[in-house]
């Protein structure tokens, strides 16, 4: 997995990442078994990120999705309090697997991280 600092050496990754798409359509239009998935049969692989609950333990991830795969590529140490305001804004909203929008200040903050 890849580390932030990694991450920013590689310009090329950072440059392919949707910084829009939100988890539920990532799994619509990537999973195969959806009934809509005839439209997306010619999608490129795309890169993401969401904030995982998995486990009870929220983290921001940078997702690599394809039609074939989907894997975590990076974590990325977002302050918790972000984390924490992000999921309260979500609350009782429909979520694919625990994985929610990671929204603007997050965004914003990875972003000025990456040094975009």
């Amino acid at each position: 997995m890849l580390t932030l600092e990694e991450l920013i050496q590689n310009q090329d990754m950072l440059s392919q990442i949707d910084w829009d798409l939100n988890p539920q359509e990532a799994f619509e239009m990537y999973q195969v078994k959806s009934k809509d998935s005839w439209k997306y049969r010619h999608l490129p692989e795309v890169l993401h990120f969401y904030v995982d609950v998995w486990k009870g333990i929220a983290k921001v991830f940078l997702m690599r999705r394809s039609l074939k795969s989907a894997e975590d590529i990076a974590l990325i140490p977002v302050p918790t309090d972000m984390i924490d305001a992000c999921l309260k804004k979500q609350a009782g909203e429909p979520i694919p697997s625990g994985q929610y929008h990671i929204y603007d200040p997050i965004r914003d903050w990875i972003r000025s991280e990456l040094g975009m």
